[in-house]
């Protein structure tokens, strides 16, 4: 079998998916790229959806999806940790492009 461009360029896109439609729409655009693009490497920050379409994941949403100043001062360590972990997985994991 050929080799594709995506596994010849060793390409990789990050999706992040904060909220429960993102992830619908992420999962949605990794089941159509990677029909386009069989080797295209995709990580994700993202839920069930992601996951189940074949996402390297990250991050989970489920524990920063939330709502309201309250609930961000009460859950500021792991938004601050899902931070640093995707900033770090971007920077240093050849990621070369970003979705948000």
């Amino acid at each position: 079998m050929p080799t594709t461009s995506a596994e010849r360029t060793g390409q990789h896109i990050f999706l992040s998916c904060g909220e429960a439609s993102g992830d619908r729409y992420g999962a949605a655009l990794l089941t159509a790229l990677r029909q386009e693009r069989p080797g295209l490497r995709i990580s994700a920050m993202g839920g069930a959806s992601l996951a189940a379409a074949g996402a390297e994941m990250v991050a989970s949403s489920g524990p920063i999806s939330i709502m309201g100043f309250g609930e961000v001062l009460t859950h500021l360590r792991p938004i601050l940790a899902t931070r640093r972990r995707v900033w770090r997985h971007v920077a240093e994991g050849g990621v070369d492009l970003v979705v948000p």
